[in-house]
């Protein structure tokens, strides 16, 4: 039973490092490459199906009693999609507050035609963002 730890904590030592060793390759000796390719989130939508996705994996993951080195690295794996899908949110929420801003500031001067227009376009921004997403079945599964 001791040998086969060994060889297993051995094997799973070396895959970790293999894959490392791959990642840093493919990155071209560039620091800022990602390790592992991740989903694009182009949209909001996108952004809400990839976090249903891969957090549920995640959570699948991190509900183990036991994490292996194959579980780390798909954990690894996976955070960079979240990652993505994150960004894509702060990027439209970033929008939003933008125009939400300037019907706060056309408020403050009493400019009607401001708070109309910009805050009919705070409404669609936002919107984009609190609908649900009409995710593919097999984008919102786990694994």
């Amino acid at each position: 039973m001791k040998n086969t730890f060994i060889n297993q904590t051995c094997a799973s030592v070396a895959l970790f490092f293999s894959v490392i060793g791959m990642s840093q390759a493919l990155s071209d000796g560039n620091a800022s490459a990602n390790h592992f390719p991740s989903v694009a989130s182009a949209s909001v939508a996108q952004a809400q199906c990839n976090l249903a996705k891969y957090n549920a994996s995640l959570q699948d993951i991190i509900n183990q009693p036991k994490l292996t080195v194959t579980d780390m690295l798909s954990v690894h794996e996976l955070t960079y999609t979240l990652e993505q899908a994150i960004q894509r949110l702060q990027v439209s929420l970033a929008d939003v507050a933008e125009e939400l801003e300037k019907v706060h500031k056309a408020s403050e001067h009493l400019d009607p035609n401001v708070i109309v227009s910009s805050g009919q376009i705070y409404q669609e921004k936002l919107q984009a963002i609190l609908q649900n997403a009409q995710c593919p079945i097999d984008t919102v599964s786990a694994n």
